[in-house]
């Protein structure tokens, strides 16, 4: 890909994305409990990221929260996949920021919760 066709690509994919509704999930339970949020941007140094919120709806927390970013062409086909972690845990009823730096652009993404566990913590 050329260089002028890259710079195009991405200015398509950050002037045309904007917030984007929850995701399907990587497993059954993901989908059961988290909801993403997310919208492509560019880093301080001009590189593809996914930034967003992971939403955990149920009642214990979660911890080592991995997500798995996959890249789309138009038709919808995955081209890349990059894997990324929500930093720290996430609170019960409560919302966590990530970011993942991609290594190149796509058309659109596809955002899902590949791994957690359930930390038992006890609250008020």
């Amino acid at each position: 890909m050329s260089k002028a066709s890259a710079l195009i690509l991405s200015a398509v994919v950050i002037l045309g994305a904007g917030p984007v509704r929850a995701q399907n999930f990587g497993t059954p339970q993901a989908e059961k409990f988290f909801r993403v949020e997310w919208q492509a941007e560019q880093t301080k140094t001009g590189q593809p990221a996914i930034r967003g919120f992971v939403y955990n709806d149920y009642g214990n927390w979660a911890g080592d929260v991995r997500l798995l970013v996959e890249g789309l062409d138009a038709s919808g086909q995955s081209v890349s996949r990059t894997r990324g972690y929500v930093n720290g845990d996430v609170p019960s009823r409560g919302r966590v920021p990530f970011e993942v730096i991609l290594a190149a652009p796509a058309v659109t993404y596809r955002v899902t919760v590949e791994y957690f566990f359930w930390r038992h913590r006890g609250g008020p």
